[in-house]
């Protein structure tokens, strides 16, 4: 991977982090969870290697609650950046912390939303986090 890449790739991890010292992440599948159902989480962010029930569970959740949702990174990457052990899900609660998240992912080509459970994700667009304001 060259030098580029890889602080892109850090620009992404350390803006989640920066966004987590705020108190704006909900750390944890079961807070992802709770956060898309009471309308708090305006972005959710799962890794690659999370199970199949809670890909299927979290991109059903984004798709009926129009949250946009990234795939990407491994369980040990998100926790680093998060403070804790290891995670497979985080939800963004902030507006403006989760529009630029998006556009850092998308700028780089970095956004993995895919959905192995056939439903169509929620695209990370800007408009559906500015609703959400």
């Amino acid at each position: 991977m060259d030098r580029t890449m890889e602080t892109v790739r850090d620009a992404f991890w350390r803006f989640l982090g920066l966004a987590v010292k705020a108190g704006r992440v909900a750390a944890g599948s079961d807070a992802l969870e709770t956060g898309i159902r009471s309308g708090k989480v305006c972005l959710a962010i799962l890794t690659i290697d999370a199970g199949p029930n809670t890909r299927d569970k979290i991109g059903r959740l984004c798709a009926h609650y129009n949250v946009p949702l990234l795939v990407m990174g491994d369980r040990s990457t998100l926790g680093h950046w998060t403070g804790k052990k290891e995670r497979v899900a985080v939800g963004v609660t902030d507006p403006g912390f989760g529009k630029r998240l998006v556009e850092i992912a998308e700028s780089q080509s970095m956004k993995q939303s895919t959905e192995p459970s056939g439903h169509a994700p929620a695209e990370p667009e800007a408009k559906n986090l500015e609703d959400k304001a």
